[in-house]
């Protein structure tokens, strides 16, 4: 018997749209809430749950009750860590401080390296980070906000993002041809940055931020991602509800007032028309 609270759509979530063309009947907001939940240690199993994941079967992620010795070299202390635990929880409860925000995966903020093959010393149970690659991995980089220990180890935790550029994959060959691969953004829309003073086509389906990122404006403010923390937030020159859909949006201070009022969260807000682009309003709500 499926679970209510597991149910495919919410008449409540705006995020719900069970006519979905790419994930019919998916809710991004339960499932994000869900990794986030599993992320967090324990053990957890759902049958056939569409709404949540997307597809259906069975998504577990169970730890095992063995302890392992875990040693965090900054704070010079070695502390005891159930395999059933995440990193970054057990740190938590001993008072050892890690660096975190989304807990699910995503931001890259908890970013640290262990001693040895991450991909023996823990088990990730999620990473949504793009950066961290399998060869990143098998260098010892993990997130301890989603992994829990299979061995004793070492960590060094706070770890620069920039570490993981020698582990990015190869650019391919650019030999000048023209790009006959199919356009998966999405209608485009020409978006002005005003701070910036760049105009930049922008996809449907892509997000302010990334599509930024992706012609090289690398300066714009972020940091989870994933639509929670408010680093990101912008204004734009006209209403957010027509201009604009979020992917997700947990930031609390961004209402529907604010919406209407133009401001947006580039790291999941994805362009319905033309506006200008104002950066860097984290502060205004």
């Amino acid at each position: 018997m499926t679970d209510p609270q597991h149910s495919t759509t919410d008449a409540n979530c705006a995020d719900c749209d069970a006519n979905s063309a790419d994930e019919p009947g998916v809710c991004p907001t339960k499932r994000r809430r869900l990794l986030a939940g599993l992320a967090v240690g324990g053990s957890a199993a759902l049958a056939g749950c569409t709404g949540l994941l997307g597809t259906p079967g069975e998504y577990e992620v169970r730890g095992s009750d063995d302890v392992y010795d875990v040693s965090f070299e900054q704070a010079e202390r070695t502390i005891e860590i159930r395999g059933s635990q995440t990193v970054l929880r057990a740190a938590e409860e001993q008072e050892i401080s890690v660096p975190y925000d989304c807990r699910a995966g995503f931001c890259g903020v908890c970013l640290s390296r262990a001693d040895d093959d991450a991909t023996t010393a823990v088990h990730m149970a999620t990473n949504n980070y793009d950066r961290l690659t399998e060869a990143a991995v098998e260098a010892g980089y993990f997130l301890p906000c989603t992994s829990q220990p299979r061995d004793d180890f070492s960590v060094t935790t706070g770890v620069s993002p920039g570490e993981l550029d020698e582990y990015a994959p190869d650019d391919p060959d650019n030999d000048d041809e023209p790009n006959d691969e199919p356009d998966d953004v999405g209608r485009r829309h020409a978006i002005k940055y005003l701070n910036e003073g760049w105009i930049i086509p922008v996809g449907e389906r892509q997000d302010l931020l990334r599509a930024a990122e992706d012609v090289g404006l690398d300066e714009l403010p972020y940091q989870c991602r994933v639509g929670r923390c408010g680093v990101c937030l912008s204004r734009i020159d006209g209403d957010a509800t027509e201009l604009v859909e979020h992917e997700s949006i947990d930031y609390g201070p961004l209402d529907e007032d604010a919406l209407r009022d133009g401001y947006v969260l580039t790291c999941t807000a994805q362009p319905r028309g033309e506006f200008e682009l104002e950066t860097n309003r984290a502060g205004d709500l």
